[in-house]
């Protein structure tokens, strides 16, 4: 009756609630962002989320699509498991999905974590200057990648998903042009913000 509209983080599981799911989405909910981390099912192992199974991810998205609410994820690079084959992988899994923003972060060992000290006694830190990390910096060597190498790829991830045609694909020339056209260009507007943040090499954060 307030005619609020809304937008939240929310867990995976909630697609496995359709009542639950029409309820928010009746409610003016019209954005969920899931942390899907990884698509790689032994990433999520090295990060302890194996409650989240990449292979219901597409499931995941279609169902809440399906309710009438878009979907922004947020997901990690530089974790071990990470190569340039399952980077690829990544954005292919992201063009196919449909997901409206998707947006990365470069996986970062805080002081007084157990990551960072698992990282600090392996020696795999490259930089301790804590107010170097952020968002887009890798600072963790890896098994394929030194920490320059990983801040590469995830600027590389980020650029050809928020190319002009990606961009024009999720948003005007889409299937949600035609049920929600404010809405998609609304979104449109986001992308083409965020584009202009990858150009200019900062973390894109809005939703």
């Amino acid at each position: 009756p307030l005619k609020m509209r809304w937008m939240s983080q929310c867990a995976i599981q909630i697609a496995d609630n359709e009542e639950l799911l029409k309820a928010v989405a009746d409610s003016g909910c019209y954005v969920l962002s899931f942390g899907f981390e990884s698509i790689v099912k032994e990433a999520m192992k090295e990060i302890n989320k194996t409650w989240a199974d990449p292979d219901d991810y597409i499931e995941v998205i279609r169902k809440v699509n399906r309710a009438g609410i878009e979907v922004a994820s947020e997901m990690i690079i530089g974790i071990d498991t990470d190569t340039r084959q399952s980077l690829d992988a990544t954005i292919e899994f992201v063009k196919k999905s449909n997901i409206i923003a998707p947006k990365f972060y470069c996986y970062t060992p805080i002081p007084g974590t157990v990551l960072n000290k698992e990282m600090e006694e392996q020696g795999r830190i490259s930089d301790h200057n804590i107010l170097e990390y952020r968002p887009s910096k890798s600072v963790l060597n890896t098994p394929h990648f030194t920490a320059e190498e990983v801040t590469f790829e995830y600027w590389r991830v980020y650029e050809e998903l928020y190319s002009m045609k990606s961009i024009l694909k999720r948003t005007v020339f889409n299937k949600r042009m035609i049920k929600h056209p404010f809405r998609t260009l609304f979104f449109f507007g986001i992308n083409m913000v965020y584009r202009d943040n990858i150009k200019r090499r900062v973390a894109p954060n809005i939703f």
